[in-house]
């Protein structure tokens, strides 16, 4: 099925410091198949205080899956900011349109930091990974921001400062982005990580809107979404079967390459 892929060689962009994996996962860099720049750097919303995120796709040695002593499920580091995740956690993970890390597969490929044949072979069949799940997961993370904002806009009102913000603009920021995101994505099946609305997006970070549009822009979202359920070209479900079979040819090539 991906025959005409395996044979391309590894591509690494950029110089990524793998200091931090050097003990106990000091086979994480050769191991990793997937790696790119991920958040604002990836939506086209960073600032020059933006901090780099990466997010990543390894599959362990063999031994992590035959032995009961040893398990991975995903590698954290705070400097940088990185995780990457276990294929077969991916693959779960991405199938139920969890946001955060079926955005992976969608970034701009200028974001890309290590490609490999197996990640290409992921990217290829990106879109068997979508579905309408995403109606629920990406206005699931949208919400959360909800509570943060009507919080900073209570904490204000009881103690207004006339130079603050009269809430949390860079979590309101990040609804409109999500809501936007799951919009586009039911109306076409398509997700665009890198924005088109970018610029409109790094001004309501910095108070372009007020509370009150805010709370306007809040209140049609529930209604529309509901509405491009019903005509989205989306399936229901991903593909579970092939995306079964896919995990397990991509790690059995990784063993046998």
């Amino acid at each position: 099925m991906l025959d005409h892929i395996f044979g391309r060689e590894p591509m690494i962009k950029n110089n990524f410091d793998w200091n931090s994996y050097r003990g106990e996962l000091s086979w994480l860099q050769s191991n990793t198949i997937f790696l790119t720049r991920y958040g604002s750097h990836s939506y086209g919303t960073s600032t020059q205080t933006s901090d780099e995120d990466f997010r990543g796709i390894a599959i362990p040695p063999k031994e992590y899956y035959l032995s009961f002593l040893k398990h991975f499920d995903q590698a954290e580091s705070k400097d940088p900011d990185l995780v990457i995740f276990d294929i077969k956690k991916f693959f779960k993970l991405a199938m139920f349109s969890n946001p955060n890390v079926l955005e992976l597969l969608f970034v701009d490929s200028s974001d890309y930091i290590v490609v490999t044949p197996f990640s290409q072979a992921l990217v290829e069949n990106r879109y068997k990974f979508l579905s309408k799940r995403c109606k629920n997961t990406f206005t699931g993370y949208a919400t959360s921001q909800i509570k943060r904002i009507v919080a900073s806009h209570n904490s204000w009102l009881l103690n207004p400062i006339e130079d603050a913000l009269s809430y949390n603009c860079k979590a309101a920021m990040h609804f409109v982005r999500l809501t936007r995101s799951c919009k586009e994505l039911l109306a076409t099946g398509k997700l665009l990580v890198r924005r088109l609305d970018a610029a409109e997006l790094l001004s309501i970070r910095n108070g372009a809107w007020t509370f009150g549009q805010f709370e306007e822009f809040v209140a049609d979202q529930e209604n529309e979404i509901n509405n491009l359920v019903l005509t989205s070209p989306l399936p229901d479900e991903p593909d579970f079967i092939f995306l079964e079979s896919l995990c397990q040819i991509l790690i059995e090539s990784f063993y046998n390459r």
